[in-house]
């Protein structure tokens, strides 16, 4: 970006003292030098482009994305214009509207394909809030992230952006990302049971680290609501 000290130089032509023409020459300098700052300032937004987040939710979900941050900012899930840095700060506010104590957030960042992108498969990212919980004999590893109470709210902070940006790099997404999903995709209570794709589920207790659906009779969870 140019400056008013660096970015132009005023030519003063000294043909005879406070002429017509020398002031004539300098103002045309000066003209000419505004009009390339004022050209330089609009090509530094030239990354600047059309970005999206959309969030289509469940309706059972037992947390809600109340607020979306791109560098401090809240953005809408509309389309706005944004930098190809603009995930590097991303952050979303989730409350607990469950009724029940939180343990473990994982919401999925999915990236969907350019129009043009036929036969590649859609890449997708984590974050993630809390403590996983262990299986038995698993070494206890403290977490500064302390469960979430009903009515509560967190912050959620995209950590890793140059290793999600790697990632969608190996998997042949391009430099600049225009669209996301927000998904969430999986919260678990203090009482081991498990929230996922809309269905309540509980542990195995022949398989500690599997999960067993809660039948829909107890659960009676609706299908995904299209209509947000």
């Amino acid at each position: 970006m140019l400056s008013l000290g660096s970015g132009f130089q005023t030519r003063t032509i000294a043909l005879l003292p406070f002429s017509s023409r020398t002031v004539l020459v300098t103002l045309f300098m000066v003209v000419i030098g505004v009009f390339g700052l004022s050209l330089a300032q609009s090509g530094s937004t030239g990354q600047k482009r059309e970005r999206t987040i959309k969030r289509p939710p469940w309706r059972n979900e037992p947390i809600r994305i109340e607020k979306i941050k791109l560098r401090g900012m809240p953005v809408s899930d509309q389309k706005f214009l944004e930098d190809d840095d603009w995930l590097k700060s991303l952050t979303l506010s989730v409350k607990n509207t469950s009724g029940r104590i939180i343990k473990y957030i994982e919401i999925d960042l999915i990236f969907p394909r350019p129009q043009d992108s036929l036969g590649e498969r859609i890449s997708r990212d984590h974050l993630m809030y809390g403590q996983y919980p262990l299986l038995p004999g698993e070494a206890v590893s403290p977490s500064s992230e302390a469960p979430v109470m009903p009515n509560d709210s967190v912050s959620i902070t995209l950590s890793d952006y140059e290793g999600m940006m790697e990632f969608l790099k190996q998997t042949n997404y391009g430099a600049s990302i225009r669209d996301l999903e927000l998904e969430i995709s999986m919260v678990i209570f203090n009482d081991d049971t498990k929230w996922s794709g809309g269905r309540l589920y509980r542990r195995d207790p022949n398989n500690p680290d599997g999960w067993i659906p809660i039948p829909k009779q107890q659960n009676k969870v609706p299908d995904r609501d299209h209509s947000i």
